[in-house]
Parts: C-alpha cells; sequence; structure tokens
C-alpha cells in the first residue's frame, strides 16, 4: 500500500472525490479504508525529503502492520 501511495503522489494529483483510490489495488484499498481517518489523512499528506509517503511514528506504523496481517 506504501509503495502504491508513493507512486499516485509523486505522479497524480490526491483528489477530494477519491478517484485516486481507483489506481490501487483492491487489497491496498481495503487496508487504507480501514485506517483511522487521520492516518490516511497524514499518509496522503506527508511526503518525506525522497517524496515518499512518511509513516511518521511507531503507533501508527504498528497499527498498519496490525491491518495486514
Amino acid at each position: 500500500m506504501i509503495a502504491e501511495l508513493n507512486e499516485i503522489l509523486e505522479n497524480e494529483v490526491v483528489d477530494e472525490n477519491g478517484l485516486w483510490k481507483k489506481k490501487i489495488t483492491e487489497q491496498s484499498l481495503k487496508v487504507f479504508d480501514r485506517l483511522p481517518e487521520a492516518i490516511q489523512e497524514q499518509l496522503i499528506a506527508t511526503l518525506d525529503q525522497n517524496r515518499n509517503v512518511q509513516v511518521i511514528d511507531h503507533g501508527q506504523l504498528c497499527l498498519l502492520v496490525r491491518q495486514i496481517d
């Protein structure tokens, strides 16, 4: 999911209508949709210096891993 978000954020516009969600796999979309809204917003709004999605803190990373398992 993170790799797919990186690709979209680097090359596309994340629109409010959610059209960008049609460009990620069904599995990634399911994981993304299960995350709390605040984390969803942070993932699509924050890029690091290498233009990658920035997973900011350990708590968010753990939550993401639990969603995938």
